[in-house]
């Protein structure tokens, strides 16, 4: 079977959000990357692209969603693909990570849990992101295979609960990075 190539917008817009993130961990925080100053043009621009940066590449992520969405007949493929290119990676680079930074003091900061399995329940560095998108795709993927978006009406119901949510989760938990999935989802 041949693979489906994307659209170009979609790969257009996949390499700008690749450059505005890549930016973003050259400039850095404090503390990390190029350690610029409040004051410079670099911080000011990568910071102007705060709100849209992560956001933009879960859209790209729905646009390809779009081009093969779940079925219910394909639904346990779904997931075990989504498994293999989000949670895989999550477990294994988050791990190294992990174990990167407590034995290497003063490496990408000091914000480690004590505990290794909270990396895997709890937001952890930059891998939140995948926890989110996981989230995010389930509800989506399964909204699908219920026919929940397929008219109008339901869609701007779904619609209207994901910026509900966006508005208004703020979990002090914050398992598996749902305040950022609900951030992200609309």
């Amino acid at each position: 079977m041949r693979k489906a190539t994307l659209p170009y917008h979609v790969v257009e817009l996949r390499g700008l959000a690749c450059i505005l993130l890549v930016a973003y961990h050259v400039v850095g925080i404090p503390g990390s990357g190029m350690q610029v100053g409040a004051d410079s043009i670099y911080r000011y621009a990568t910071d102007s692209f705060e709100l849209i940066r992560m956001p933009l590449f879960t859209f790209i992520s729905g646009l390809v969603y779009a081009l093969n969405p779940a079925r219910a007949d394909r639904l346990d493929s779904f997931f075990v693909k989504k498994l293999r290119r989000l949670g895989f990676p999550f477990l294994v680079v988050s791990a190294i990570f992990y174990l990167l930074q407590t034995n290497a003091p003063g490496a990408h900061g000091t914000d480690a849990p004590e505990s290794m399995w909270r990396i895997y329940v709890f937001p952890y560095a930059h891998f939140w992101y995948l926890q989110a998108l996981f989230l995010i795709f389930t509800v989506v993927a399964l909204l699908d295979v219920a026919h929940a978006m397929d008219r109008p009406a339901g869609f701007l119901l779904a619609l209207a609960v994901a910026m509900a949510a966006c508005l208004t989760v703020d979990l002090d938990s914050n398992i598996l990075s749902v305040n950022q999935a609900c951030y992200l989802l609309p």
